[in-house]
């Protein structure tokens, strides 16, 4: 297990473990003061907890869950650069290092000037794509207690 996300989704709290996270990042280099990531983002978890009327065997709900799970990996990520660029200052994400191995040329015209000089991290723009898959595993109990 790699952690745990809690969130509200489909009208109840839900917390989900986190077993699985795959990250693909590519960028579109074209302009190279607005270098453009596509984060891709795969994330596997199971249901750890639910708080409310939430019916983990409807396709629906589970679907939903997904979603909204996906927005709310999709904002932290967004924070977390936010974050980077205008506090830090600093590449603490590796979004250099991925040019420099994905887009060599390109690394090689910015690299003076990505987290120094005219700081083009700050420039990037970095757009998260999540997915969120729910593993079904345990069990479901659906009697109703007086």
């Amino acid at each position: 297990m790699r952690g745990m996300l809690m969130l509200q989704a489909a009208g109840a709290k839900i917390s989900l473990n986190v077993y699985e996270i795959r990250t693909r990042l590519s960028a579109d280099v074209r302009d190279p003061a607005h270098i453009v990531f596509d984060a891709a983002v795969a994330v596997v978890v199971a249901v750890r907890e639910t708080t409310g009327a939430v019916d983990l065997m409807t396709k629906s709900v589970v679907d939903r869950i997904q979603q909204d799970a996906a927005s709310e990996i999709e904002s932290m990520i967004a924070d977390a650069v936010r974050v980077v660029q205008r506090d830090i200052g600093k590449d603490a994400l590796g979004l250099g290092e991925a040019l420099k191995h994905n887009h060599h040329r390109a690394w090689e015209k910015v690299k003076n000037d990505w987290d120094q000089g005219k700081h083009l991290l700050s420039a990037c723009e970095v757009r998260p794509h999540a997915t969120v898959t729910i593993r079904m595993n345990g069990t479901v109990d659906q009697t109703e207690r007086e």
